[in-house]
């Protein structure tokens, strides 16, 4: 069992830090995620990128800042060279693996298809498998990586934009179907996603819930008593102590 798994029991969730602690440092940057481990997160929420000669990097967006020219068509040279001049560094999946090994675990995203076998084999290499948690809105890349390794933990992402359509939407709110295709173990789902019993219809089908990105203390702390699985957030260690002291009451 993975560490989504294993704290299951536990009173409480999982905290996530999304980017890293990205109020403390740019996000997805070897800063913002030390700052995330010094807090002691229990996993750090990353996003994968490729770029064009092939270099996996850490980058939320598909360009960098506002650039016009996309992470997939440049070298990890060029991307490396545009983001120190908005005055961040992009960092490697492989600096982040190396960085993060052994000291907390992680949240990985795919943000596009096409390199699924990349990641994980990068990741099987240099890291414990069982401390990884792989997730993507693509539901072909949830079901690609379920194929790769049936064992590991591989999470579907609810939260589309506004602009979605409305069968979009819909399969958001009662997304079991997709979740049975793709063969996810988990949903990762944007807490305003949580209406309808969402929640409830989870439980009754053993469903984890991760819910992103909860900076609201209050929201937190009635997460927590619903049971939700993990909570990624931008603000980690004040949602860690927030239940710290819930679980002390």
């Amino acid at each position: 069992m993975g560490i989504l798994f294993d704290k299951i029991l536990s009173e409480s969730p999982l905290v996530i830090g999304h980017r890293g602690a990205p109020h403390l440092a740019h996000e997805n940057t070897v800063e913002s995620f030390t700052h995330a481990i010094d807090l002691g997160v229990d996993a750090i929420e990353i996003d994968v990128r490729r770029t064009v000669d092939g270099v996996l990097v850490i980058h939320h967006d598909d360009t960098i800042m506002n650039h016009s020219e996309k992470i997939s068509g440049l070298t990890y040279a060029q991307v490396l060279r545009g983001s120190k001049k908005e005055g961040f560094s992009v960092p490697t999946l492989m600096e982040t693996l190396e960085l993060c090994r052994d000291r907390t675990c992680l949240d990985i995203e795919l943000k596009e298809s096409g390199y699924e076998l990349e990641v994980y084999t990068q990741v099987k290499e240099h890291f414990e498998l069982r401390n990884v948690l792989f997730n993507s809105f693509i539901d072909e890349s949830v079901l690609k990586l379920t194929e790769i390794d049936n064992c590991i933990e591989v999470g579907l992402l609810l939260g589309a934009p506004p602009s979605a359509s409305f069968p979009v939407r819909f399969s958001e709110l009662f997304p079991f179907k997709r979740i049975c295709v793709c063969k996810a173990k988990f949903v990762s789902t944007h807490w305003k996603l949580l209406r309808f019993g969402f929640l409830k219809r989870m439980k009754r089908t053993e469903i984890p819930v991760l819910v992103w990105t909860v900076d609201d203390i209050r929201r937190v702390t009635r997460l927590a008593k619903q049971n939700v699985e993990g909570i990624i957030t931008n603000i980690p260690d004040k949602v860690i102590q927030a239940l710290s002291d819930n679980t002390s009451v």
